[in-house]
Order: structure tokens, then sequence, then C-alpha cells
């Protein structure tokens, strides 16, 4: 049996490296707690999770970031050194957190180990653009490097191919996945209930749903709505104000995981009008639960909702668009139900947990089946 710097165990190490662990407020902490949480016991491969960031929130969490940054460093230094460690599986957004991962991926090559990036910044994108030609290709040498890079959907598995120059063979799709919610009661016949989760802010649309949520056309209908989330919420509360929207639109600010629930098995439609997005787990959520889904062709968004099937699509910012789709599905619904259990239905043949870790699963066997070269000695590391 191998001594394992993370105790004795024989199994093979993987040591996930990612921001905010499997206590923090984004949608990658969720996807990697409902990961160790339902990952299976009689798996080749045992999971370790480092956390880079921390869970404090986006001030304190900023503050803290370098010392979680040092401590994450210099544990899988050791387990490198010393551990039965046998892949990193890097979690990886945009700006700071590309060099934080670019670093981890380095060290990870230098000892031969195969290095798994999961791709999940919505705006890694149009930060790669506005990097200088030196740093672009600073970023796809290392990503190159890397045995697979994982993407949450077609938009991002082109844009790897075509803009960092990844192999086809070492791009993968994962799709986010999250926990099947549980059989809903018929809600009662009352007012229209409208939800918005995340980060409140212009990426996700904010301005652009209190806008629709404005025009004459939803201003005869009869609904409600709840903006649930962290960021800028005074200043959208503010503007829902200037909006005459205050006694039909409710902030929560960030919501647990029971109060999450509680809200969508309260509402009737999942509102995200986002202008940038990887694949949004409060989307993946929404269709697990039925919602009626209004949404934007952004991101990966796009290999879940097919607009008039399994949702409506509208485009990033057009305010007009959003107001006439909202209240197609305040005003009808029958149309709501309809293309809610069709969201549902896609949510059951593509996003559940199972399907998630079986994929993921073989991505890690993938993986230690490939000679890694180190980086420099021109050595390979065995994999068994």
């Amino acid at each position: 049996m191998t001594i394992s710097v993370f105790g004795m165990d024989a199994r093979k190490t993987v040591v996930i490296v990612t921001p905010g662990a499997q206590t923090g407020t984004g949608g990658i902490a969720k996807i990697v707690d409902h990961t160790v949480r339902c990952w299976p016991a009689d798996s080749q491969f045992k999971l370790k999770v480092v956390d880079t960031y921390g869970t404090s929130g986006p001030v304190r969490g900023a503050v803290q970031m370098p010392f979680y940054f040092i401590g994450a460093m210099a544990t899988v230094l050791y387990a490198l050194l010393f551990g039965n460690v046998q892949i990193l599986h890097l979690n990886m957004t945009e700006r700071l957190s590309v060099w934080r991962k670019l670093t981890f991926a380095t060290i990870g090559t230098i000892f031969g180990v195969p290095v798994i990036m999961h791709m999940h910044g919505a705006d890694f994108s149009e930060y790669f653009e506005q990097l200088p030609k030196w740093r672009q290709g600073i970023v796809r040498r290392i990503m190159r490097s890397c045995s697979t890079v994982l993407v949450l959907g077609t938009y991002w598995k082109e844009f790897v191919a075509m803009r960092l120059a990844i192999p086809p063979n070492k791009i993968r799709v994962l799709y986010n996945a999250v926990p099947m919610a549980a059989d809903q009661a018929s809600k009662p016949a009352a007012r229209c209930r409208l939800l918005f989760l995340g980060i409140v802010g212009e990426r996700k649309g904010v301005d652009t749903l209190l806008s629709a949520l404005a025009h004459p056309l939803m201003a005869a209908a009869d609904w409600e709505a709840v903006i649930g989330g962290n960021g800028e919420v005074h200043r959208f509360e503010a503007l829902a104000a200037k909006l005459g929207l205050t006694d039909r639109v409710k902030f929560t600010g960030l919501l647990d995981t029971a109060a999450v629930k509680d809200q969508f098995s309260e509402a009737d439609i999942f509102v995200l009008p986002s202008r940038n997005e990887g694949l949004p787990v409060a989307l993946i959520e929404a269709m697990s639960y039925g919602c009626a889904i209004v949404s934007t062709p952004v991101g990966s968004i796009g290999d879940a909702i097919i607009s008039e099937e399994s949702g409506l699509l509208v485009d990033a910012g057009d305010s007009e668009g959003l107001a006439q789709a909202l209240f197609r599905l305040v005003d009808n619904s029958e149309l709501r139900l309809q293309l809610g259990a069709r969201a549902k239905n896609k949510f059951t043949a593509s996003f559940t947990l199972p399907h998630y870790i079986s994929e993921l699963n073989s991505v890690y066997e993938n993986a230690t089946h490939q000679p890694v070269a180190r980086r420099g000695v021109g050595l390979q590391r065995p994999i068994a």
C-alpha cells in the first residue's frame, strides 16, 4: 500500500486546485462540492481539494488570496514530492486566476504529472483577446502542455481550438451538472413568479432585466420577481426604485442552499440575460426544477437551451426582446409548462451528476494512460 501525504491509501490521488474549495459562493465551488460528495468509493481515484482563494467574499477574499495561494502551492509541491499524486485538476476562470493556474500547470509539467485544465471563466475569451501578443503566447504554450483541456460546451471548444491552438484530441466537453431536484407539487394559481440568481451586475444582465420589467408590456401583466445574489445589490435596488419596480421586485442578497431550493420551488420562470457566460450552474439548476427559461445565447447556454424548444433566448442587452419573451410566458401558462417540462427532460438527458462523474472518471483514466514528458529534462513519468 502506498502512503500518501493525504493519508494511507492505495488509490491514485487527484489534486483538485480551485478557488473557494467546496464552500465558496460561486458555481465552481458547487460543482466541486457535488463531485466530492458523490464520488464513488470504489473509484481508483481519490480526490483532494486545495483552495487557492479562500471563501470569505470578494473583498476579504482578495486580501486573503495571496496567503491561500502560497499555502496551496506549498501543499501541491509537497504532495508532488512525497505523495501518490497522479493528476492535477486545475479549475481556471479569468484574469489573475489564469496566471495562478498556469503556474500550477507549469509545476505539474515539470514533475511529469498529467495536468487537466478545466475552463470556467465567462470572461476568459475577452480577457485573452485584450492581452499583449507575448502574453497570449505564454497562455497558449502552457495550455498546450496540459494533458486535457476541459470546456463547458461547443462555444468554448471552438474557442480553445482556434485561439489557443489546442489540439482537438486534448479538448473534451464536460457540461456542468447538479443533483436532480425533487418532484415538485403543482404550483397554486397565483401571480407568476420570476427568478434571477447570480452575481448582481451588468455581466449577468441585471440592468437589462430591470429595463425589461419596467416595459409597458410587463406593467399590465401579473407577476413578481426575485433577484437573488451578491454583487452590486444596492446600485440595482436604486435603479429598480427609479423605474418604479420596488413593489414587484425583491432583492434578497446572497442565499444559502436551503433558500435557493425554496426559490426554485416557487419560481415559474428563471431569467438570466447574461452578456458573457461559461455554462451557468444556476441555469442548470433551474432546468432540474422544470422552470421555464429565458436567457441569452452566450457562452455554452445554447448547448442547454434551444430557443422555442426548451426555453426562450434573446440577444444580450436587448431589453425590448427580453420584455416580449417574459410577457409571452407570464401571459401563457401552457407555454410556460411546456418549455419547463422540455428543459427538465434536457437536464435529465445531459446534466445529471451521475453522468458528470462518469465522464470525469473517464477523463482521469485517459490522463493516467498517457505518458507525460518532464519539462526541461526529457524524461517521462511512468503512469500506472
